[in-house]
This record gives C-alpha cells, structure tokens and sequence, in this order.
C-alpha cells in the first residue's frame, strides 16, 4: 500500500508539503483554531459560515489524503494549495492586524511575525517550484517540427511507435502506442522502486520508426530495444529522439 511505502511518505512530505504547502497548512490550522475557538463561526445559520466550513474541510482532508495516502506527486497537491490561499491569505491579513492594534503586546506581535516570516520566507521556494516545471513558449514547439519530419521524411504507410503521446495529433501517419496497463506497471518501477517485470515487446507492433522523447525516456521503456540494435537513430529534434527500424 503507499501509506506503507517510506519512500513516497517522505516524497511528499519533505519538499512539496513542508516548503510549498506549510503557508497554506498554516492557514488551515489558524482557520481551524479560529472555528473551535469563536462560537459565531459554529453557527450553521447562514450560507457564509457552511461554506468557510465546507472549504475547511475539502482543503484539510485533501492535505490529509495527499499527506497519507497519495503517490506524492506535486500535482496532486495543487489543488488544495489553491483553494487553501484563502485561508492562507486570511492569516496573513490577520497578522498584518495584530501588528498595528498589539504593538506593545508581546506574544500577539510575536505570533504575527511569525506568520508573516513563513509566509514571505517560503516565497522563493515557491518561486524556483514554477521555474523548474515552466516551459517556455517559442516561435514552433518541438513537438511541430517532429511532426512535419516524420510526416515529410517518412512513407506514407510508416507505423510510428512511441511512449510520448502527445505527437500523435499532428502526424499523419499511422501510430502505435503500448497498453494502458503498462503504464501503471512502469509508474510502480520508476517511482515506487518496485522489482515489477516489464514485458512488454516495442516489436509486437512491427512498427517502421520510434519515437522517445520525454516520457519514453523517463521510464526507460525503450532502453532494452534500444540496446539491441533494432533501431538506429536518425534525427534529434530537441528531446525527440527518432530511429528507424533496422531490417
């Protein structure tokens, strides 16, 4: 089971939820203390408190989820980070209040700066998160250039393999792509470092040329293949990588 699994509790505890989501975990948990201890914000009598309530705990049990039960990929987070800004927002906004009317009172300056720092302080980290996953947009994707190769370069009877579907909408050619199960088998290789037995033969399909860009290159699928000399590469286009059938 992954809540069993060191491996992925720790992937996504330590980076994601401790730098990205401790800003948003801090808010649920000021949200959280001002419901237990302000008896108006327990009055179920009108539409503003259900839905602080309702919010409260679809952002709580997602953190939870993602926290004990999730595979811990930052994607699955994202949507409680995003709906946990409100709350996130509400400390901040709170401090900035206890900072002007508890100046000279100690522990309520002491705990808005603190909400402030680890606010601003997880800023950066934030900030190099969406630089590493930005793809720059340039005058014609790779993804473009690969089609207009292999639609150019290659017989119009050509079966395509590959792993990186997302080529597969420009080409005019025919395509071959492996079984939706495979990818859960590779899923649990790749990232739950499991010894799962991968069988499936790039072969099978008979196809003429393969393509391995991202995707087939992250998980390996093609590497065995590769290495016996069944193809040989004939064109790099950015992170595609293309080879022809050796018959």
């Amino acid at each position: 089971l992954l809540c069993q699994l060191p491996l992925v509790r720790q992937g996504a505890i330590y980076d994601p939820l401790l730098w990205l989501g401790l800003p948003t975990l801090a808010g649920l948990a000021f949200a959280a203390w001002c419901w237990l201890t302000q008896p108006a914000q327990r009055m179920l009598d009108n539409a503003r408190t259900i839905v602080y309530l309702v919010l409260l705990t679809l952002v709580g049990s997602w953190f939870a989820w993602y926290v004990l039960l999730s595979v811990g990929w930052l994607r699955y987070l994202f949507p409680a980070i995003f709906l946990g800004t409100i709350f996130a927002a509400a400390m901040v906004i709170n401090a900035l209040s206890w900072l002007r009317s508890s100046a000279r009172r100690r522990w309520p300056t002491i705990a808005a700066l603190l909400a402030l720092t680890l606010f601003v302080g997880t800023l950066p980290f934030t900030l190099a998160t969406l630089q590493q996953f930005f793809t720059p947009i340039t005058s014609e994707a790779a993804t473009t250039r690969l089609a207009r190769y292999i639609n150019s370069e290659t017989p119009p009877d050509a079966l395509i393999e590959s792993y990186d579907s997302e080529i597969f909408f420009l080409l005019e050619r025919r395509y071959h792509f492996p079984p939706d199960q495979l990818h859960v088998e590779l899923n649990r290789r790749t990232f739950l470092e499991q010894d799962v037995p991968i069988t499936y033969d790039p072969l099978a399909a008979d196809p003429d040329y393969l393509v391995v860009g991202s995707f087939g290159k992250l998980w390996q699928l093609y590497d065995p293949v590769l290495a016996s000399g069944a193809f040989r590469l004939i064109e790099q286009i950015d992170q595609y990588d293309i080879y022809e059938r050796v018959r």
